[in-house]
C-alpha cells in the first residue's frame, strides 16, 4: 500500500488502550506495537516509490543480486543498536536503494527509528529552512537526521560540490559518527570517485562507520524495460 494509515489501539485482548495486564506487569498488546510501528515508518519519509520495496520484493535472479540480498538478509538477523552501516557504491539501478529501503524498513520493524533522505533532496531540505522565520527549523531538522537510529543517505555524490555543501554534509555524518549511530549510504560513484567528490573528512568517517558492499551487474531497470517486465 502506497498511504500509510496507523490502525486504532485497542482491541479485545488488551485494556482498550494498548496495555496487557499480567503477573509481570504491564505490557505493551500487539495492537499498540502495530500502530507504533506504522507511526515510525510514516516518520520514516520513504518516498511513495519505495514503500512497497522490501527483501520479498528483491530479485535473486543473478548470483550478483543473490550475495547482496544474502547481506542485507543476514544484516537485518544480526543487527544491534548503534551497529556500523552499510556503503552500498556501484551503478545505477542495480538495487542499492531498494535493499537499502529493506533494511530500514525491517529494522524499524522491530522497533528502530529511521530516516530516509536522498542527499539532494536532504540538501534543499536544509536551504529551505533558511527561508523560514523559525530560526531554529535548520536545526531541528539537522539534529533529527542526526539523531535518528537508522539514516538512509541515498545518491551521496549526485550532489554537486560546494564548502557549504561539505560543511552541512560533514557536520550530519560526524555527529553520527560521533554518537555511533547507523548510517546506509548508497552511491552511484566507485569508490576513488566518491572520495574524490566527498572529500577527505567525510569519506574517513564513512569508512570507519560502514561496511563497504560493491553493487554488480547491469541496470536492472533498463532491463525490466526492455524485457517487457513490471519493475516491482
Amino acid at each position: 500500500m502506497n498511504t500509510l494509515e496507523v490502525p486504532p489501539i485497542g482491541c479485545d485482548k488488551c485494556d482498550g488502550y494498548g496495555n496487557l495486564i499480567t503477573p509481570q506487569g504491564a505490557m505493551e498488546c500487539e495492537c499498540k506495537r502495530r500502530a507504533n510501528t506504522v507511526m515510525r515508518l510514516i516518520a520514516a519519509n520513504i518516498p511513495p516509490m519505495y514503500r512497497e520495496k522490501s527483501l520479498e520484493t528483491f530479485k535473486t535472479n543473478t548470483k550478483a543480486r543473490e550475495k547482496v540480498f544474502e547481506l542485507a538478509k543476514k544484516y537485518i538477523e544480526d543487527y544491534t543498536a548503534n551497529q556500523r552501516g552499510l556503503l552500498f557504491w556501484g551503478k545505477c539501478g542495480t538495487g542499492k536503494s531498494h535493499l537499502a529501503v529493506a533494511i530500514l524498513k525491517a529494522l524499524i520493524h522491530k522497533g528502530y527509528t529511521g530516516l530516509f533522505y536522498n542527499t539532494i533532496t536532504l540538501l534543499d531540505a536544509i536551504r529551505a529552512t533558511y527561508d523560514s522565520s523559525d530560526e531554529s527549523a535548520t536545526w531541528d531538522l539537522i539534529d533529527r537526521v542526526c539523531d535518528t537510529d537508522i539514516l538512509v543517505l541515498d545518491d551521496l555524490g549526485a550532489e554537486k560540490t560546494s564548502g557549504w555543501v561539505n560543511e552541512r554534509l560533514y557536520a550530519i555524518v560526524n555527529k553520527r559518527y560521533e554518537n555511533r549511530k547507523t548510517t546506509i549510504v548508497t552511491t552511484n560513484r566507485d569508490i576513488p570517485e566518491l572520495k574524490e567528490q566527498i572529500g577527505d573528512r567525510i569519506y574517513s568517517r564513512l569508512v570507519e562507520m560502514c561496511f563497504s558492499i560493491p553493487f554488480e551487474g547491469k541496470d536492472y531497470r533498463i532491463e525490466m524495460m526492455k524485457s517487457g517486465e513490471k519493475l516491482p
